[in-house]
């Protein structure tokens, strides 16, 4: 490609000139007339316009298969041009040359972007990043969520994750730094737990302690291991409590782990990478463990859970301001605690942000800053509250009741996910199985087992490999092929791509079922008129068992049809009793049909069985 003076063009006019190509095809194909195929099909001038375009369509896709290697090439040109049509095969290996290419241009990009680099450099966090330095996010619009692109963080952990159905069984530190090996669904502080009781300082009224301005505090950012130790010793051993909160990623991963660790005292804030100091985060059980430091969480019930899987940390006199809010009758959210308390609106856009992009955007740590920095000062007035209504209330004292409450949920011992084969699925899927079939519903059971047995494999939730939609959709449309079945699901995962041909297996297995069993249950229970004999014969009182099967319907109704239909082919229940193709019957049922033969739709009236289908050409 070069213009009249030698010169190769620039790369933004290629660009341009490629992406305005594609954006015009993209349209045209948006505007395809999938649900009136056939009806269309019937013009000659469409069915020749379809031919050229497949023709070119092959011709660009045979270009693309001839990219891979030549173990897995498949040849797409049509034996027979003037009708061309693809096999499975060449189907899924058309599908797989472009994703590989698509690939390749993620990669290029990402590598122009400098997002793709080693796995050391790709975990460290620029702390403090202005927004809009971190390429991989978009910050003005809140779109963290699910960064597909990101490396796989759990690939650097020295420990593997473990996505088996085995035990969890933890590995932890005690408040010596003496590491143990625990058992499978027992705690291994249970009793020093259930031994604690909350010091008289805890429970008498106090001055409650204003938050300093985020302005003035100090942010402290810890990824290394003697800066964790540091705080451990200087920071957080001498002080009676501490704010912490996490944040947790679970979309590209089966179990899920936590990235981030903000704490907060009185007089600082900060925030750990969990990322890189996974496993020296047991450097923190002194901390947890000290019955002399109060550990303020809110809404600490997956909290809890994961420290206990991701560090086997576990907490001994904490307190849980989500349960202190709803002991008072008041909204138990975070931002109403922060609105309410503090007149500080938190911002909730990064909710759901994927907390394991590197670098760390500022949008991000202020974000997480903000989950425990007025925490403590939260704490302070709960606890006022409570105390004052301890006499009116009915539970007692209500403080203590809520430190019962936490203490409860301290107690609870983290397990792994497991998978009933049988049962999983009606749970996951509830209510939306009851418009199914048998036989929809078998499928509905072999694509949730297929999920959850490939999200374990390939560690990523199961919603990211096939979400729960996609299974019900599938399971009713009972797609024949590849393509017809990636109809049914959005998005389209990666590995459903790849897998897809399995997919293709279990619904085909599932209609073998399906045909085998029936899918109207009717069939199975409608009678045989002649089986049974007649109940006027048996004497009154005398209980006789029945044999045989039920009549038929068509047995018992055949005769009322009989009745009601007239001599001239008219219903007795049409308008004026007329015959209808002259008047419309009041019961019947109108759909549109294609007549390829006479190239125009028509209309069929059906009146309910009764009279028949009637055609009649679609008025000019």
């Amino acid at each position: 490609m070069t213009d009249r003076s030698g010169t190769l063009p620039s790369t933004k006019s290629i660009v341009d000139e490629v992406f305005c190509a594609v954006k015009d095809y993209s349209k045209l194909a948006a505007g395809f007339p999938s649900d009136e195929h056939e009806y269309h099909m019937a013009f000659v001038g469409f069915r020749k316009h379809v031919r050229e375009h497949s023709g070119v369509l092959l011709s660009l896709m045979d270009k693309c298969c001839r990219l891979l290697p030549k173990r897995r090439r498949v040849s797409l040109v049509p034996e027979d041009p003037s009708a061309p049509q693809l096999s499975e095969k060449q189907r899924m290996t058309a599908m797989e040359a472009i994703d590989s290419l698509l690939e390749s241009v993620d990669t290029v990009l990402d590598n122009l972007k400098g997002q793709r680099i080693n796995s050391e450099d790709q975990l460290y966090v620029t702390f403090g990043s202005k927004l809009g330095e971190s390429t991989s996010v978009n910050v003005e619009n809140g779109g963290f969520a699910h960064v597909a692109h990101v490396m796989r963080p759990q690939l650097t952990f020295e420990v593997p994750v473990d996505n088996s159905e085995a035990p969890f069984i933890p590995t932890y530190s005690d408040e010596n730094g003496i590491m143990h090996t625990g058992e499978a669904h027992v705690h291994p502080f249970a009793e020093k737990i259930q031994k604690f009781s909350p010091s008289a300082e805890q429970l008498l009224p106090r001055l409650e302690i204003a938050p300093l301005p985020l302005s003035s505090c100090p942010l402290k950012f810890i990824d290394t291991v003697d800066e964790l130790e540091q705080l451990v010793s200087n920071d957080l051993l001498g002080v009676k409590e501490i704010a912490v909160d996490l944040e947790h990623h679970d979309y590209y991963s089966y179990l899920g782990f936590t990235c981030l660790m903000q704490i907060s005292t009185r007089t600082m804030d900060c925030i750990i990478d969990c990322l890189r100091l996974r496993s020296s985060m047991r450097l923190l059980a002194p901390v947890f463990l000290n019955p002399n430091i109060l550990k303020v969480f809110h809404g600490a019930r997956e909290d809890v859970r994961w420290l206990q899987k991701d560090f086997s940390l576990y907490l001994v006199n904490f307190f849980d301001t989500a349960i202190a809010l709803q002991t008072l009758h008041m909204p138990h959210s975070l931002a109403f605690a922060v609105d309410h308390f503090c007149q500080v609106k938190l911002c909730k856009k990064y909710q759901t942000a994927d907390w394991r992009v590197r670098p760390l955007p500022a949008a991000l740590v202020d974000y997480a800053r903000q989950d425990t920095h007025y925490l403590l000062y939260v704490y302070d007035r709960l606890r006022t509250l409570l105390g004052n209504a301890a006499n009116r209330a009915a539970l007692g004292n209500l403080l203590l009741h809520v430190y019962e409450q936490s203490k409860r949920l301290a107690l609870e011992v983290y397990e792994k996910p497991r998978l009933d084969p049988e049962e999983s699925y009606r749970a996951a899927l509830g209510r939306s199985l009851g418009g199914l079939t048998a036989a929809q519903e078998e499928i509905a059971r072999g694509l949730f087992n297929w999920r959850d047995a490939v999200a374990r494999a390939v560690d990523d939730s199961p919603a990211a490999v096939l979400r729960s939609s996609a299974i019900l959709a599938i399971a009713s449309k009972r797609p024949g092929g590849a393509r017809e079945l990636l109809r049914c699901c959005n998005p389209v995962s990666a590995t459903l791509r790849r897998r897809v041909a399995e997919l293709v297996e279990i619904v085909r297995g599932g209609d073998g079922r399906g045909e085998e069993e029936g899918d109207a249950p009717t069939a199975e229970v409608l009678p045989s008129p002649s089986a049974t004999p007649s109940l006027l014969g048996r004497p009154l009182g005398v209980f006789q068992p029945m044999t045989g099967t039920l009549p038929s319907i068509v047995s018992v109704v055949a005769p009322s049809i009989s009745s009601i239909v007239g001599e001239g082919g008219g219903c007795l229940f049409a308008a004026w009793r007329r015959p209808i193709g002259r008047r419309r019957c009041v019961g019947l049922r109108r759909r549109w049909r294609v007549d390829r033969r006479r190239g125009f739709r028509s209309r069929a009236a059906t009146c309910w069985r009764v009279c028949g289908p009637q055609r009649r050409p679609r008025p000019a």
